[in-house]
């Protein structure tokens, strides 16, 4: 072989590592094509990263709380709850602390049950100190509104029981729910229109804790409306003991 053929075998082979890269533009868009099919899957319209808790931030034509804006400090959001606080459990993080979308509502609930302990208290207290009975009266009304108070913090800001989004069929048997994009089993897990999200065991939309009412925040609510007529009785007990204790200046 000559110099001049050696040359020209030389730069046919250049050419073809040139072009090798680029041979094949039909994988290649087969393969652009199948990663932007997985982004969508896993990344719902509205949502806030990709995470299992990513689920649509947009409002329902039909919310009741539609027209209320978000909390002035929250870290991110998951469907209309607004977190605060997460925990990180094998690399995932759990919304742990947060409020629902009627969360004005929940401040007003909130100080409507501390106002009702602090007023009675703080105009009647003055009298029911004279007495021994007095200071049981107060002790337990006051003690009354301080659980009620906890049980309705725990019901409003805990985790009612968020489904984390399936893009997978683990079961076998589990529905595709369009809207969030996820699969979900067929009993125990629904969707709330309200908030946006899967949760286990639904019972209600509640817009006086400004959340929703599901599997694990119901122990809670179950307490606060139990101790709520208690603590009722007692602001009631201190307000007409207290002010009998008054009027008579005597101690009860």
């Amino acid at each position: 072989m000559s110099a001049d053929d050696a040359k020209e075998v030389t730069a046919e082979s250049n050419d073809l590592e040139q072009q090798s890269p680029t041979t094949n533009p039909t994988a290649a868009a087969a393969t652009t094509t199948q990663s932007d099919l997985s982004k969508s899957k896993e990344s719902p319209s509205g949502a806030a990263g990709n995470g299992p808790y990513s689920y649509p931030t947009t409002k329902s034509k039909y919310s009741m709380s539609g027209d209320i804006g978000p909390p002035p400090c929250y870290k991110r959001q998951v469907g209309r709850f607004y977190v605060c606080v997460d925990k990180k459990v094998d690399g995932v993080e759990i919304p742990c602390c947060m409020v629902g979308p009627c969360w004005p509502m929940m401040l007003l609930t909130m100080s409507l049950i501390l106002g009702a302990g602090a007023i009675s208290s703080g105009i009647f207290g003055q009298f029911l100190v004279r007495s021994v009975t007095g200071i049981i009266v107060l002790s337990v009304g006051l003690s009354l509104v301080l659980f009620t108070a906890v049980s309705f913090g725990c019901t409003a800001c805990r985790n009612p029981g968020i489904y984390p989004r399936q893009l997978e069929n683990t079961s076998g048997d589990m529905i595709w729910h369009e809207e969030t994009k996820s699969f979900r089993p067929r009993r125990g897990v629904m969707h709330d229109n309200e908030t946006r999200v899967l949760a286990y065991q639904i019972d209600h939309f509640c817009p006086w804790t400004g959340t929703l009412i599901a599997r694990d925040n119901m122990p809670y609510f179950q307490a606060f409306t139990g101790s709520l007529l208690c603590a009722c009785i007692g602001v009631g007990a201190i307000c007409v003991i207290g002010l009998t204790m008054a009027v008579s200046n005597t101690p009860i």
